[in-house]
């Protein structure tokens, strides 16, 4: 079968991406670090393919699909609720 959706998407620089549908927008891994297990992580690091002309990052979303990921395997969990984040999609800047 085709393989799992990513959680996390980025948008880079000169690319128009949709809100709506996937186009435009790359997949990338999250690396979580920091405190005890991914439970207590404090830092979240997004890797991406290498990309020709390496343009600037200008977005990122999370959760952004049907099913964003299985129960107790998402990569964002709320520190009190322990509930997995709302999709939401941020602007990169800097």
């Amino acid at each position: 079968g085709a393989p799992a959706p990513t959680q996390w998407e980025v948008c880079r620089q000169g690319t128009n991406c949709s809100l709506q549908t996937v186009d435009g927008w790359e997949a990338a891994t999250a690396l979580v670090s920091g405190g005890g297990g991914d439970a207590g992580a404090t830092s979240l690091t997004l890797e991406t393919a290498a990309h020709n002309g390496s343009a600037r990052v200008v977005a990122v979303r999370y959760a952004w699909r049907d099913l964003a990921c299985m129960h107790l395997n998402c990569s964002v969990y709320g520190s009190g609720s322990g509930l997995p984040a709302a999709p939401f999609v941020i602007a990169v800047s800097g």
